[in-house]
């Protein structure tokens, strides 16, 4: 993982060479990057990402201690 400044020509490289072969791409403390051949497939994309988050985020509230036992 390597750190970029926010705004970056240096950022944008690093994400670019991140989505090679990749439909999506967590950016740490900045944003999901999900692209697709249509903006419909591009929405779907996303969706996967958002839905991990939310299973993790139910997992911290019901057992706190789990993932990072699991990490």
């Amino acid at each position: 993982m390597l750190y970029t400044v926010h705004g970056t020509k240096e950022l944008a490289k690093t994400i670019v060479e991140a989505m090679e072969d990749r439909s999506a791409a967590l950016v740490t403390n900045h944003v999901a990057i999900c692209i697709g051949k249509n903006p419909h497939a591009a929405f779907d994309n996303a969706l996967l990402p958002e839905h991990a988050r939310c299973i993790c985020s139910h997992n911290r509230l019901i057992r706190p201690h789990s993932l990072r036992k699991a990490l």
